[in-house]
């Protein structure tokens, strides 16, 4: 369990927060990411910091219904139509904006807002968030998504209180990456379960969090 693997690293330093506090992910494109890193981060903020989370898809998408299937049929998901409760952060899924201000009513410490790649649509809510998070993949291949994701948006990076998260790369590209961009980025470890937080992982969220 998530719990029992947090106690096995260490103390974890934890930060106070005055308020609510809402997390916007959005991905550069599909693929990127996204999803995957806002559930480490649920994890994080609910094990490590205790703090009362909820992840809201705010997209239609299958990934959470296919995750409360899983769960579900192991006994640890507790469900109801609109949402389901796995090791204390409780998941709302495909929420539509108009209903965000009625979960953020119910006494939740913290939202993680997964806004999944159309930044055009979401672009609003992900602006409304206290931090803002894009989470994208350098791959050669791919480093044309951050150019458009910038162009698109006219976000430049810390100017607009951004994060930006890079999978699968390497330190001296990111370096590399942070200087052609000027954008500072930050590396995501490679972590295949996101409910069994890694040493590696909690360090890179206490950077950013």
């Amino acid at each position: 369990m998530l719990i029992s693997i947090i106690r096995d690293i260490g103390k974890i330093k934890t930060r106070d927060f005055k308020g609510k506090l809402t997390i916007g992910i959005i991905g550069t494109h599909l693929g990127a990411g996204s999803t995957h890193f806002a559930i480490l981060l649920s994890n994080y903020l609910s094990e490590c910091l205790g703090m009362k989370t909820a992840y809201i898809e705010c997209f239609p998408q299958k990934e959470l219904i296919y995750m409360e299937e899983i769960y579900d049929l192991c006994g640890k998901a507790t469900s109801t139509r609109d949402y389901f409760s796995l090791y204390k952060v409780r998941y709302y899924k495909s929420i539509r904006e108009e209903k965000i201000p009625k979960i953020m009513s119910e006494g939740f410490d913290c939202l993680v807002l997964d806004l999944g790649v159309d930044i055009n649509k979401m672009k609003n809510e992900f602006l409304r968030c206290d931090k803002r998070i894009v989470i994208s993949n350098l791959a050669p291949w791919k480093s044309n998504k951050v150019e458009e994701f910038l162009a698109k948006t006219g976000f430049k990076g810390a100017e607009d209180n951004l994060e930006f998260g890079i999978s699968f790369t390497t330190d001296r590209f990111l370096k590399d990456s942070s200087r052609h961009f000027k954008i500072p980025f930050f590396s995501i470890p490679y972590e295949p379960d996101p409910f069994a937080l890694s040493n590696n992982t909690i360090k890179m969220f206490q950077k950013i969090i």
